[in-house]
């Protein structure tokens, strides 16, 4: 089921529940990565929703939900909090990739009364690491691409194209093959055009 939760600042969040309650088992939240990238965690949800009520959406700034308001981990925290209490669910397990690890940490650490159980997949990601990694991925980027990068990503939105770029341009130096970095990238973000927002 599709859904919009509105936060405290007003701001609409897109959500997605499938899955029904079993016994006693605590339901699960989805998080998934970027900052900046819509869900993708669907594949996932469908693996597991047969044995617990599972919940996904997309990050504020991302997808369906809008840019609008601060964004800071307390924010984004506080999002997911205002989301448990929109959902009736006192504690949940939370599934982070990537990012969402990072995020689900900060849950924990703020509010471990409402955390039944933490998974982490490809993360955290705590500081110190971005400025070194960040310097990698830049070493990896043509001129040219990092400028389109750079470009694309001070845009306050981007078409579905666009976005597929932005993708593309930010995982291309995720691949050791620089001859197939591209295409492999440009396949990986394929599904992620506004197209399904």
């Amino acid at each position: 089921m599709v859904a919009t939760v509105t936060m405290a600042d007003g701001v609409r969040l897109r959500t997605w529940t499938t899955g029904v309650p079993v016994g006693s088992r605590p339901p699960v939240v989805l998080l998934h990565g970027g900052p900046g990238i819509a869900d993708y965690l669907a594949p996932v949800a469908e693996l597991i929703d047969d044995l617990c009520p599972v919940h996904r959406y997309d990050q504020r700034g991302t997808g369906g939900s809008p840019w609008d308001g601060t964004h800071t981990i307390a924010r984004h925290v506080d999002d997911l909090v205002s989301l448990l209490d929109a959902w009736g669910h006192q504690r949940v397990v939370l599934v982070g990739h990537s990012y969402g690890t990072d995020l689900a940490s900060h849950v924990l650490l703020a509010r471990p009364d409402r955390v039944a159980g933490l998974v982490q997949v490809a993360g955290p990601f705590l500081e110190p690491w971005r400025a070194q990694y960040r310097a990698a991925e830049r070493a990896r980027r043509s001129p040219d691409q990092q400028a389109r990068l750079d470009a694309l990503g001070a845009q306050p939105s981007r078409t579905g194209a666009e976005e597929v770029e932005f993708l593309a341009l930010s995982w291309c130096t995720d691949h050791a093959d620089r001859d197939r970095a591209w295409g492999w990238a440009m396949a990986a973000a394929a599904p992620f055009t506004r197209s399904t927002s």
